[in-house]
């Protein structure tokens, strides 16, 4: 195997939390309809929502989340 020089992106965590909320605001959704429609915690969902939570969030979360937008999970992470 070849040494490859990985770059991995410091700020996933608030590119997909802002893409999150832009998308949310764009469906012109609630943080508590896309929490409720995603099955998730409200509380959990706004503290993500606003970069307060904890450094992780489950792929299957982020799926929950995506498919309550009406997006595909991918653009979760696409920086503007």
């Amino acid at each position: 195997m070849g040494s490859k020089n990985i770059v991995y992106e410091k700020n996933i965590m608030k590119i997909i939390a802002t893409n999150v909320a832009k998308y949310r605001k764009e469906k012109h959704l609630t943080q508590e309809e896309v929490a409720k429609r995603a099955d998730i915690g409200f509380d959990f969902y706004r503290h993500f929502e606003a970069g307060k939570g904890s450094i992780g969030i489950s792929v299957y979360n982020l799926y929950r989340i995506s498919v309550a937008l009406g997006i595909e999970m991918g653009c979760l992470f696409k920086e503007d």
